[in-house]
């Protein structure tokens, strides 16, 4: 189980997550050189660093770091070591399903396709084990998060088989504390999920069936603020920028905003290029395949990072 939990980022990367809560570069890389020669004085100094920074840039600052490195407590490990075996026999499961696809289906697709064209129907046969590709790093990060900034609603786009929102209403079941609103355009692929969350006993979370662009609005409206939201369906430029549009005036000050695939096309990458520059966003983190944005006005300053985790 340990293996789930090794450090996603070290030495360096972590004084640079740090760099969110106020720190210059230069003092970064000050301490980063001391804990080498002097460690005790090197944990003064961030220490005192922290001291003089507001509460909300050094909450921002210690949540991300913990939920980028903390290792599981007991209760964190029980959950996934129950949604992992869910999802290996999932992953294993030659069992097929036909479902109505309105998401980014294959990458052959036109890479500037809007949220219209995108949400044209697309019937497709396969595997319930194809269907399962779920990244097991990735939803652990979510989980940390989640536990990190216990937030009162969270937002998913893409269901799924539910992994992901299993990941993501189990941290919440931890927190004692909110809702998760998972929304799903195929049907069939909404039953499965519920059905898996009945088996692990979440309870903290609601499926919606439908079109992104034919939910999303009302859903935004019925449960703002927004204090976390997942974008993992319609992995193209203009639909994704278009769900930051839509979500982002609905994100709770310090609410979080993460992308998955950002590299998933050309069009993705120029996407998330966009987003991450947002003047309107505080902070962005880019982690390979998946952007973190903070809408984090208190922040003295823009700030955006490159952390590779593997």
């Amino acid at each position: 189980m340990k293996d789930f939990w090794r450090k996603l980022i070290t030495g360096r990367e972590k004084l640079v997550i740090s760099y969110c809560a106020g720190l210059s570069r230069r003092i970064a890389n000050k301490i980063y050189m001391m804990k080498y020669r002097n460690p005790k004085k090197a944990e003064r100094s961030m220490t005192r660093i922290y001291g003089k920074e507001d509460t909300a840039s050094k909450t921002l600052a210690s949540n991300l770091v913990a939920a980028l490195t903390r290792d599981a407590s007991r209760e964190e490990a029980a959950w996934v070591e129950n949604i992992e075996s869910l999802r290996k026999e999932l992953s294993d499961s030659p069992s097929k399903i036909t479902i109505v696809d309105y998401g980014a289906g294959q990458k052959c697709l036109n890479p500037d396709s809007g949220p219209e064209e995108m949400g044209r129907e697309k019937v497709v046969t396969k595997t319930i084990g194809d269907t399962c590709q779920t990244v097991c790093k990735r939803v652990l990060l979510l989980f940390r998060l989640v536990r990190e900034f216990r937030p009162s609603l969270c937002l998913e786009l893409g269901t799924g088989l539910g992994i992901s929102a299993a990941y993501q209403t189990a941290a919440l079941e931890l927190n004692g504390h909110g809702r998760l609103v998972t929304v799903e355009g195929a049907e069939n692929l909404a039953s499965l999920a519920r059905e898996n969350f009945k088996r692990l006993g979440l309870n903290r979370v609601g499926v919606v069936v439908g079109r992104f662009q034919d939910k999303l609005d009302g859903l935004l409206r019925e449960y703002a603020p927004v204090d976390f939201a997942f974008i993992d369906g319609h992995h193209y430029e203009r639909a994704t920028l278009s769900y930051f549009e839509k979500v982002l005036p609905f994100l709770s000050e310090g609410g979080l905003l993460v992308f998955d695939n950002i590299i998933w096309s050309k069009g993705m990458m120029r996407a998330w290029r966009k987003i991450a520059s947002d003047r309107r966003i505080g902070l962005s983190i880019d982690l390979v395949k998946i952007g973190i944005c903070v809408k984090a006005n208190f922040l003295r300053y823009k700030r955006h990072f490159n952390i590779n985790p593997d």
